[in-house]
């Protein structure tokens, strides 16, 4: 458990990086959870989800599972699959490291170093990999993460962490997500098909649903017909 100054309060599990619950103040000066998260270990497990978890080696979707490094094509462990579309998905997914053991580190009161050490050939990934997931309370408030990896060949890595949030604290309540607001500081985005999988076109936002440049609740303006949100099951998945 880390702790802030003004409030906050972070648990962590080391299996898989799980950020458990994030506690913060709200307008009130309560302590409301805002992350997605199971009360015990036998949960995670049984459902092997990857709330909080800190992604490895490589998150989100690598096509088919296969890349191409140096000129030699990789084939990894294709554990998310869609007829006949079968991808790589955070790393391999059950086996990846959000379903690992991390070795946990406590720096002090606001700080906990997690590493993860991942034989070559894990998963199909090239490399031996040392790499860690740092969580820090910064400022009273906010949680900072910060992912460092070191490797013994040329490889692939892109760790995430994959919290759920919902600022109103309220889980049972879809609308409770949809209401907050949102802004993304970005004029275009990344095409995703119906496999999840982005398709490498870059689109621009400007008249289509996709655009947050301006804060808004996300129900507003949620087009569930746009192709991009039809193909994330009514949503924004990208």
């Amino acid at each position: 458990t880390l702790k802030g100054d003004k409030g906050m309060e972070v648990c962590i599990t080391n299996y898989g990086g799980r950020v458990v619950s994030l506690m913060v103040p709200d307008k009130n000066d309560s302590l409301v959870d805002v992350v997605l998260g199971f009360d015990n270990i036998a949960q995670y497990m049984e459902k092997t989800t990857d709330y909080g978890s800190s992604v490895g080696r490589y998150a989100n979707r690598i096509n088919m599972g296969r890349f191409v490094l140096n000129g030699d094509t990789i084939q990894l462990k294709q554990n998310d699959k869609h007829d006949g579309r079968d991808h790589c998905l955070h790393g391999g997914g059950d086996t990846g490291w959000m379903n690992q053991i991390y070795k946990a580190e406590q720096i002090d009161d606001q700080t906990l170093k997690l590493t993860i050490v991942a034989e070559d050939g894990e998963n199909g990934f090239p490399g031996t990999v040392t790499a860690t997931t740092t969580y820090k309370i910064v400022n009273g408030n906010t949680l900072d993460i910060t992912w460092e990896a070191t490797t013994d060949k040329p490889t692939i890595i892109n760790q995430t962490n994959h919290n759920y949030y919902n600022l109103s604290g309220d889980f049972e309540e879809l609308a409770g997500g949809l209401n907050q607001w949102l802004s993304v500081n970005a004029d275009s985005f990344t095409v995703a098909d119906d496999s999840y999988m982005p398709t490498g076109e870059v689109r621009a936002v400007e008249g289509t649903t996709m655009d947050l440049r301006t804060e808004h609740a996300i129900i507003d303006g949620l087009d569930r017909e746009f192709d991009q949100v039809a193909n994330a099951n009514g949503g924004y998945d990208h």
